[in-house]
């Protein structure tokens, strides 16, 4: 799932965030209005931070420390504002309630439930915590010492508590998510940077930039990715809700999958969306035309008033197994 996966929750999408951000920093017009999304943004930030800290950038930069300042406020403010914009709000709870039940179902009936999302919002933790939907989720986090620390998908996963399981993978983080000086990675269940937080080093959220390799700085990234490729590797048809591609990490995983002649359902309202080029635009070891008809689009944005339609397209297009 990407972001406009989110969208049904009233959560923009990527190519919509930096609209939503020029309403809350207004005083940062200029510089945001010049790039077209906070991809962009928060990258060219990155660049000229990078590029002040070398030989040539403090010299060219000597003049204009106060404008670097201002980019690492503004940074700062940025990262700030996703936590507000994103952080989950109940009253989608009936909205979510309705879109995963038809989604849970139809992956139910054929595989165990698995879902990976670059989305930071907690649309599936609040959605498994319902009581009346038996559900537990999985997301490599577990009770120890009065807290939720990092042990793994794994970890609990072999539990015979009645429940079905769905196993959560948040390939960029969690808005409820921190480093613990003591304890490593935690889930805190409070959505909000832990800046002023006793005990806290850092978030654990991989910001919107064009590239997402900085994942590979923490062993907790490097470990749910990794499970990402296992699991791709053992499934033959995977369902994607609003993900742009942008991703190249994600995205080459995608190659690989169709190209071992795997099925890949692109939910995606778009009619131009150029995912097949986007995917394949850089494979030079598969048969074009063999995996351009691994892909399926369906041309629809997921929503309560869709989400039926959907099912049925999947269930109905040859990539699904109908016999169970």
């Amino acid at each position: 799932m990407g972001a406009g996966a989110s969208v049904p929750y009233g959560k923009p999408a990527i190519k919509d965030l930096n609209n939503a951000l020029l309403s809350k920093l207004n005083d940062y017009k200029d510089f945001l209005s010049f790039h077209p999304d906070t991809e962009h943004a928060l990258t060219a930030i990155q660049n000229i931070v990078k590029f002040n800290g070398e030989v040539g950038g403090s010299y060219w930069n000597k003049e204009r420390s106060h404008d670097l300042e201002g980019l690492r406020v503004l940074e700062n403010e940025i990262h700030g504002k996703i936590y507000d914009i994103y952080a989950w709000k109940h009253d989608f709870d009936g909205t979510a309630s309705t879109i995963f039940s038809s989604l849970f179902d139809l992956i139910q009936e054929r595989s165990k439930i698995t879902i990976f999302t670059t989305n930071y919002d907690k649309s599936v933790e609040e959605y498994c915590g319902l009581p009346e939907r038996n559900l537990k989720c999985i997301d490599g986090f577990v009770p120890r010492g009065g807290y939720n620390v990092w042990e793994g998908h794994n970890a609990d996963s072999n539990e015979n508590d009645g429940k079905r399981k769905v196993f959560l993978y948040k390939l960029h983080g969690s808005l409820d998510w921190t480093m613990h000086k003591k304890h490593g990675p935690i889930r805190t269940g409070v959505e909000r940077m832990c800046t002023s937080v006793p005990n806290h080093d850092h978030d654990l959220l991989i910001y919107p930039t064009l590239s997402k390799n900085n994942a590979e700085y923490n062993k907790l990234f490097t470990k749910i990715f990794t499970g990402f490729e296992n699991e791709l590797r053992i499934q033959d048809v995977c369902v994607v809700v609003g993900f742009s591609f942008h991703d190249e990490m994600i995205r080459n995983q995608f190659m690989k999958f169709v190209e071992a002649g795997k099925k890949l359902i692109i939910i995606d309202p778009n009619p131009d969306t150029n995912f097949r080029h986007v995917i394949l635009g850089k494979s030079q070891d598969c048969d074009q035309e063999q995996s351009k008809q691994n892909i399926h689009h369906i041309q629809m944005e997921l929503s309560v008033d869709s989400v039926d339609s959907i099912i049925n397209q999947i269930n109905e297009s040859e990539y699904v197994d109908n016999s169970s």
